[in-house]
């Protein structure tokens, strides 16, 4: 990337020196050492029009940093229905362990250590997708399996993950009939509310220890009982619109595994090397890799978070520039004007009239600068929000709070200088016509 960069700042050093240069080798040399020289209003109006287009981008980037910010605020308030402030998630667990004959003794001894609360196995990541489907058959038409996504947990998944229970219960080990067997082809699953409808039930008290026949990965034909109903998950970012989640208890086949562990208090160290130790100490893995679900979730945005982040400093360079820009355009119109100013005062003219009748001609530059940036702005964010499943709607407020701040920067700037000559004594200015 330098040598492009390099080159764009040669290309643009060159050709914004271009133009003074020619400018100022047009002077008459005799016109200017004699004092005859006058400065036309071309120059003027050059510098107005860029002072237009800095304007412009100011207002466009800062409606796109406040809309940006706020879409970013709502992504992460939407509910996703599982627990994310207690979770530890440790990464790269081995099947066997998690879904083999020495689970139950596993979680068991897991569930020995200080601040565990609970926790489960899962065959997927919660914060990116499932990674298998589950079809359950449709009693009214079995040729048409219903197609959802799988999650192959094993007890006190609600627990764990704080999941939202509308009825029913949740996995548990004083119910070893929960855990799929390979000799009867059955496990328990808890369905999500969206899927009631579509199986026939009318609510989910009734579809509690009703049975369904699924197939899965390498299972097929298999009988899942109905043992609990919670509200449906958000697997991946919350614009992301995935299959509703079916729970299956002791049924692994994804190609991902991890534990889940819901702790009192998750950033303590304590708990973190206990759990590592355990991990190290019973399974052989070193190092063991233990992050915090919240984090995995946020990292879901960083994108957009960093969209947000190079909105909001181009912002402030633009509010810089425009400082830069108005400050001395109107010095050189005010130093032009000056001698208009001694006589607007003479005629009784108060500070504050001239101040505004000074800066009127730049407000009227951010009044152009709004009917372009608006419309601009509008359709531009409204195809940036358009790749969100859930999203804001622009308000109205975020464009005219813009155009408002632009303006109070614009007149603050032109009124610090303009203040300034309206104090001076007219005498001092009209002393020598």
């Amino acid at each position: 990337m330098i040598w492009p960069v390099m080159g764009l700042a040669t290309v643009v050093g060159v050709l914004s020196g271009i133009y003074p240069s020619f400018y100022m080798a047009n002077f008459n040399a005799k016109a200017i050492l004699s004092g005859a020289f006058k400065q036309g209003r071309q120059g003027v109006w050059i510098r107005k029009s860029l002072l237009l287009v800095q304007i412009t981008l100011s207002i466009s980037l800062l409606i796109g940093a406040i809309t940006l910010a706020k879409q970013l605020a709502f992504l992460q308030s939407l509910p996703v229905n599982y627990g994310k402030s207690q979770q530890l998630v440790i990464d790269d667990m081995p099947a066997s362990t998690l879904y083999g004959e020495q689970q139950f003794a596993f979680f068991d001894a897991l569930q020995q250590i200080p601040e565990v609360i609970a926790s489960t196995a899962m065959d997927f990541d919660i914060t990116q997708s499932t990674n298998a489907g589950i079809f359950i058959e449709d009693k009214l038409d079995p040729s048409n399996p219903l197609s959802m996504s799988l999650a192959g947990v094993s007890g006190n998944v609600v627990a764990a993950l704080d999941l939202q229970l509308v009825a029913g219960r949740d996995f548990s080990i004083e119910h070893a009939s929960d855990w799929y067997s390979k000799e009867t082809n059955q496990a328990s699953i808890i369905l999500p509310e969206s899927a009631l409808s579509v199986l026939g039930f009318k609510d989910a008290q009734s579809a509690v220890s009703q049975q369904v026949t699924f197939a899965a990965g390498p299972v097929s034909r298999a009988t899942g009982v109905i043992v609990g109903v919670v509200k449906d998950i958000k697997v991946g970012p919350v614009n992301y619109q995935g299959a509703p989640v079916v729970f299956v208890c002791g049924l692994g086949i994804g190609g991902r595994y991890s534990l889940v562990v819901k702790v009192a208090e998750p950033s303590a160290h304590s708990t973190q090397k206990a759990l590592a130790e355990f991990i190290r100490a019973r399974l052989n893995i070193a190092p063991v890799a233990i992050s915090y679900l919240e984090d995995n979730y946020q990292a879901l945005y960083q994108e957009q978070q960093r969209l947000a982040e190079v909105v909001q400093i181009g912002s402030l360079i633009s509010m810089a520039l425009i400082l830069i820009g108005v400050f001395g355009l109107t010095g050189f119109i005010v130093k032009q004007r000056q001698k208009e100013v001694a006589v607007r005062k003479v005629l009784g003219a108060s500070r504050i009239s001239i101040v505004n009748a000074l800066a009127k001609e730049f407000l009227v530059l951010t009044f152009f600068g709004c009917l372009i940036a608006w419309p601009v702005s509008y359709f531009t964010l409204a195809d940036w929000l358009s790749g969100f499943h859930e999203h804001i709607i622009q308000s109205i407020w975020v464009y005219s709070l813009a155009a408002v701040a632009v303006a109070a920067i614009t007149w603050l700037t032109v009124a610090s200088l303009a203040f300034k000559v309206a104090s001076t004594r007219p005498s001092l200015t009209l002393r020598y016509e």
